[in-house]
């Protein structure tokens, strides 16, 4: 299950909770509104409820998306965002701009009034597809790199739109964990740091681990010199007792194999 499947399906169950009780109509009510002239259809929760209304200054912060680059019409590459915004019901902005630098992303950011960005923009000459920095809370996707390679445009737009996903849960803490004061948690200047754990949580190390794998890094594995001498592979022997291992496990059979005929297979 993919991350708009998840977010659609728990916004689903919000609304069904909040209207959960409008299929619990008295008979009464019932019989009014079967011998009531017909009328238009109501959304439901309104007879109850009276439909739904925005909470005043609820809605705070903005998330931008700055768009520098001219390999993709905007419109091709914004889907996924958009989405999020509708779900979750962030303020969520696309807007044509200059492209920007690790040193000046922060600066740029405050200029255009966002609290999270996601910089879309074009380096040919780079082959770094997503730079992150999540506790200035922005990230620089080049699309160069992205796209690179792609079998048309339809696959480069659907690159796009995955790293800007990708590049936005990033700047906006997604590698946070689940255990509260956790070094993974967000924090937005260094002195936060100073009141958090200094381990790192285990669905962090966890995540890591499998990450790794990916990646081609893995752990070192041990297992006992007997194991080894059996698949041929061990050292040779450092004391008395692996250089008993070694002995017997190369020691050669002192009896023939006998091989007997069986007479019920035939063989």
């Amino acid at each position: 299950m993919n991350i708009k499947t998840i977010l659609a399906a728990a916004l689903a169950f919000a609304a069904t909770g909040i209207f959960a009780a409008e299929s619990s109509v008295s008979a009464s009510e019932q019989t009014a509104t079967t011998n009531a002239p017909a009328k238009v259809k109501l959304p439901r929760g309104m007879r109850r409820y009276g439909g739904i209304i925005q909470v005043p200054n609820s809605q705070k912060g903005t998330i931008l998306i700055v768009n520098a680059q001219k390999t993709l019409p905007l419109d091709s590459i914004r889907a996924g965002m958009d989405e999020f915004a509708q779900t979750q019901k962030f303020n969520v902005k696309f807007v044509d701009g200059a492209p920007t630098t690790p040193e000046t992303a922060s600066a740029d950011m405050e200029k255009l009034g966002a609290d999270v960005a996601v910089f879309v923009q074009e380096n040919p000459e780079s082959k770094i597809t997503l730079l992150n920095a999540p506790e200035q809370r922005w990230t620089i996707l080049n699309a160069s790199a992205i796209t690179a390679g792609a079998r048309n445009e339809v696959f480069a737009a659907a690159r796009i739109r995955k790293e800007l996903t990708r590049g936005f849960l990033c700047a906006a803490g997604a590698m946070n964990s689940q255990y509260q004061g956790s070094m993974m948690a967000a924090i937005k200047e260094p002195k936060d740091l100073d009141k958090m754990l200094e381990d790192p949580p285990i669905d962090a190390i966890q995540r890591a681990i499998d990450s790794l794998k990916v990646y081609g890094v893995t752990p070192q594995e041990v297992t006992t010199y007997k194991k080894a001498c059996q698949e041929g592979w061990a050292p040779n022997p450092t004391n008395e007792w692996q250089q008993a291992i070694w002995d017997e496990t190369r020691q050669l059979p002192t009896k023939p194999i006998k091989i007997e005929f069986d007479k019920a297979k035939g063989k």
